[in-house]
């Protein structure tokens, strides 16, 4: 799933959280984040070098090399 960071600032406020930092320029807006599931063995921490597991991920679309966040709880 790609989403601009207009829709996850929409799902946010939709889930009921006060967003009081709105002061990007509407061009920021529209920076797309992937979210997918997390691969099977996970992603690697860079500080630990240790493979964690989550749900799902998130990358910047066109910057994947800047790595990802797993998001929720970790799995392992």
């Amino acid at each position: 799933m790609i989403l601009t960071r207009k829709e996850i600032l929409d799902l946010a406020e939709f889930a009921g959280f006060e967003i009081t930092d709105q002061s990007k320029m509407p061009e920021d807006f529209e920076i797309e984040l992937t979210i997918e599931n997390c691969p099977e063995n996970g992603i690697l921490d860079e500080d630990t070098n240790e493979r964690e597991g989550y749900r799902y991920i998130a990358y910047f679309s066109e910057y994947i090399e800047e790595g990802c966040l797993g998001l929720g709880d970790k799995l392992f």
